[in-house]
């Protein structure tokens, strides 16, 4: 976290995944670790500067593989008991980001475990037609209000967007 502290003050998004050395590859740290980032933050008097937790990054990706794989009601466990961490230091929470093919479907099973426990979802929506952007031009696959007006009402919350972007593959390199 020290590479993390910025003098300017600036909020700060935290994305927290099993592949941080303190929440392990089993999950078996994730209380911990939500709870040294928040105390870290409240140890310097900066808790202002930590915008948010992001519980997870893209679990419907792995889980449109591998059913097994970080399934919807795990994403929203991992959320509400990131939210019952964090909030107590005044730090905002999002469930796991989403992009994968069934990400509507994972949205909803999650959103209806933990929407009341949870600040926002989180959407990753590559690929997506900003407004104004003129004609397809063949590496864009949709339009990004569509995405955000979908997100917003299977989830009834609030939106964010911590990853947006096209991949250089599907803009032909």
């Amino acid at each position: 976290l020290e590479d993390l502290y910025n003098d300017t003050r600036r909020p700060l998004v935290i994305t927290l995944n099993n592949q941080c050395l303190e929440v392990r590859s089993d999950w078996s740290g994730w209380d911990e670790a939500v709870l040294r980032i928040c105390r870290w933050f409240e140890n310097r008097n900066i808790l202002d500067q930590l915008l948010m937790i992001g519980a997870g990054n893209e679990f419907d990706l792995y889980w449109s593989q591998n059913k097994n794989d970080v399934p919807p009601e795990f994403a929203a466990d991992l959320a509400r008991r990131t939210a019952r961490i964090a909030h107590n230091f005044g730090v905002k929470v999002s469930a796991t980001s989403v992009a994968g093919p069934e990400w509507p479907h994972y949205l909803q099973t999650m959103a209806d475990l933990c929407r009341d426990d949870v600040d926002y979802f989180d959407i990753h929506p590559y690929g997506q037609q900003p407004d104004g952007w003129g004609p397809d031009n063949g590496w864009m696959h949709g339009l990004l209000a569509d995405v955000i007006t979908t997100a917003q009402d299977i989830t009834q919350k609030s939106i964010v967007c911590t990853e947006y972007g096209v991949k250089v593959g599907d803009a032909g390199n």
